[in-house]
């Protein structure tokens, strides 16, 4: 296509167009900007690297064919690795490169169009002086098609309680603050070809009212409708909330956003991340997961909370992590529960002590069953297992889990490893923590 051209339709006829694809710069200054040329080898015995090779052939003689460097095996562009290309067609199209009085546009329409056939896009992901930056990125065009915001894609779990959510005052004002900072004017066509200006607010409100009309509470407590993205973040539904979030990102230029709001709400413990556009509760469904969520819900501890969210989305992330957070988890409610007693603790006790300290002031056995009944042997050989548990976490995690150097060769273990971890800490601290509960209701 940059060799021979191509055909558009303009005034209902065909018109022949071309872009060169170094667009305003000389052939050899474009490749200097995404090649380091003098390591490259030349071509050409009389020169020691590629930038001499190619100054000569190109500018010199001139006598390089055109298209040359596509069939060039120094750049990779025809057999290489995908990313190698799709970071040369980025360098095509910026605002550095590009010829703004060319064809541009039209060639980066046919490219993007050849491109998602094999699954990619080049998209606008930042801005120099108001012109777009491109990046590239996965194309699925399901997900292209018709996008549905969180709120709508679990109308009927939200509606029977089934999920639940709940974002401070102070984190809505630090999302509106993080939708203010990235937000950008986009210039816009109609279908007559006239040029418009719209923000990144007007673009989410207008795709939110393909689902619903955006409103918010006012002072009175009334829900009006409202094209004011502080009263919508600040005052409505926390799930219209991660609504406008998802919106954003769709037209979001800097790719930092999404690692930015789950930083946020990794901070003030809200168990989803931002992934892919999307928003996924870092808590599966299952029973160990609705054990993990009482446990929040019964720390008062915001750090014990944390490590709870931190430990289940590293079984996969990172399981090795993870392993090691589910030991700590352990030490972190021992110690809460000795500290709430006024126990005294040292910090050089092993797993084995620390554990069995925390159970021998805990009333593990009822008390309608005597020690000289058999069942209470069984009831103890069972807590000993227990313990048993806890000790071999941390002799997993001496060698596979966090805060223990590794050698270069290090493997870690695998997500099963981990989630067999997690979810020994997990059983073991919530029996633990509601025996604790027990003995203070009494």
């Amino acid at each position: 296509m940059f060799l021979y051209g191509m055909d558009i339709e303009e005034f209902w006829e065909n018109k022949r167009i071309s872009y060169g694809y170094y667009g305003k710069l000389s052939e050899l200054d474009f490749l200097k900007r995404i090649y380091d040329l003098k390591a490259l080898p030349s071509c050409d015995s009389r020169f020691d690297n590629a930038e001499g090779d190619i100054w000569q052939h190109t500018i010199n003689n001139d006598d390089y064919e055109d298209g040359w460097i596509f069939e060039d095996e120094r750049f990779g562009l025809l057999n290489g690795e995908d990313e190698v290309l799709l970071k040369f067609l980025c360098a095509v199209f910026h605002p550095a490169v590009r010829n703004e009085n060319g064809y541009w546009k039209e060639f980066l329409e046919a490219v993007n169009g050849l491109l998602h056939a094999d699954g990619y896009e080049l998209y606008p992901e930042s801005k120099i002086s108001g012109r777009d930056v491109f990046g590239w990125r996965k194309y699925d065009p399901e997900a292209n098609a018709l996008f549905i915001p969180f709120s709508q894609r679990n109308k009927k779990e939200i509606k029977a309680r089934h999920i639940q959510l709940s974002l401070k005052m102070n984190l809505r004002k630090q999302i509106y603050n993080l939708l203010e900072k990235h937000s950008v004017v986009y210039r816009e066509t109609t279908e007559t070809g006239l040029d418009y200006d719209i923000t990144t607010n007007e673009c989410v409100f207008r795709d939110i009212a393909q689902f619903y009309q955006p409103k918010c509470y006012d002072e009175a407590g009334n829900y009006i409708e409202t094209n004011d993205m502080q009263q919508f973040v600040l005052r409505n539904s926390p799930f219209y909330v991660l609504d406008a979030i998802e919106f954003f990102e769709k037209y979001n230029m800097d790719n930092d956003f999404a690692s930015q709001i789950n930083t946020l709400f990794s901070l003030y413990s809200v168990s989803y991340r931002l992934e892919q556009g999307q928003f996924h509760s870092i808590l599966n469904s299952t029973p160990l997961a609705s054990n993990a969520v009482a446990l929040q819900e019964k720390f008062t501890s915001e750090y014990l909370s944390k490590q709870i969210e931190l430990m289940l989305r590293m079984q996969t992330e990172n399981p090795t992590d993870a392993i090691g957070k589910a030991k700590e988890l352990i030490e972190s409610c021992c110690k809460t529960i000795l500290e709430n007693e006024k126990i005294a603790w040292d910090k050089n006790w092993d797993m084995g002590k620390l554990t069995g300290e925390t159970l021998k002031h805990l009333n593990l056995t009822p008390k309608a069953i005597s020690d000289t009944d058999p069942v209470s042997e069984n009831i103890k050989a069972v807590l000993g297992n227990l313990r048993g548990i806890t000790t071999k976490l941390a002799e997993i995690r001496n060698p596979y889990g966090s805060g223990h150097g590794k050698s270069a060769s290090f493997t870690g273990l695998e997500t099963r490893h981990a989630k067999l971890a997690v979810g020994c800490s997990i059983t073991f601290v919530t029996f633990l923590w509601d025996t604790y509960e027990g003995g203070m209701s009494k």
